[in-house]
């Protein structure tokens, strides 16, 4: 008797942002592997949109797309969905993408950042919250204008399986960079620095006794001022790029 194929399911947050196209390559992709007797006997693939907290119940991987993040922190909230994103990315280790807006989301401190976001159609109480998970310091906008974006061919370091030491196509709009990679603070109960624009995800897996895996850098780029930028990282289940794919 031919045994089930397992159902993989990756859900594209679908709030706002790049989401229609991160769902159209992964079905393009999904297509493939579901065609590919390497894989078919063993899986089935599928996307999902995801909108809404019931949503993220069952997935096997997560990506959260480029767009604006501070609309997106706000969506999160008013949909009831950042504590839920919180435990399943910090505790349940589900493993998730972040690209552009979805790095800034998924870093532990978010620098040179608006906080205070109540006006004129949005609540008077509403703060830009993160979910955090990555120890990262992270800078928005540090691209510059639209003007500056650009696309270039680069290899990631440090990733493994099929695709090592293959190039990306990495598109950068406006895109954040990581200032720093941090240590996890388990008395960092202060989700808002508003004297220095800073906001801070909290951290909910912190156990004092077993040691925390450092995020590795996988790209640095130089700028026309030779420093060196980081643009994608890793850590445990999380992965994080500045640029979109």
């Amino acid at each position: 008797m031919k045994n089930e194929a397992e159902l993989i399911t990756v859900g594209v947050l679908a709030l706002q942002g790049s989401y229609h196209e991160h769902i159209s390559h992964l079905n393009s992709l999904f297509e493939q592997l579901n065609e590919n007797i390497k894989y078919n006997c063993r899986y089935k693939f599928i996307s999902k949109e995801v909108k809404t907290a019931e949503e993220l119940i069952g997935l096997n991987g997560l990506i959260l797309p480029g767009g604006e993040s501070t609309t997106i922190s706000i969506l999160l909230q008013r949909n009831k969905m950042l504590e839920p994103l919180r435990k399943l990315i910090q505790i349940d280790k589900l493993p998730c993408w972040g690209t552009c807006a979805g790095l800034i989301l998924l870093s532990n401190k978010i620098i040179n950042t608006k906080i205070d976001l109540g006006g004129e159609n949005i609540e008077q109480s509403m703060k830009y919250r993160s979910i955090g998970g990555l120890d990262v310091c992270i800078e928005r906008n540090s691209f510059g204008r639209q003007i500056d974006s650009f696309k270039k061919k680069f290899i990631l370091h440090n990733f493994e399986g099929e695709l090592k030491n293959s190039s990306f196509d990495c598109i950068f709009i406006r895109a954040p960079v990581i200032k720093t990679i941090t240590k996890s603070k388990s008395n960092q109960i202060i989700e808002h620095d508003v004297k220095n624009s800073t906001v801070y995800a909290p951290d909910l897996n912190i156990d004092k006794n077993m040691s925390r895996e450092v995020p590795k850098v996988l790209l640095k780029i130089n700028t026309n001022f030779n420093d060196e930028l980081i643009v994608a990282v890793r850590q445990n289940n999380i992965f994080g790029t500045s640029f979109h794919p």
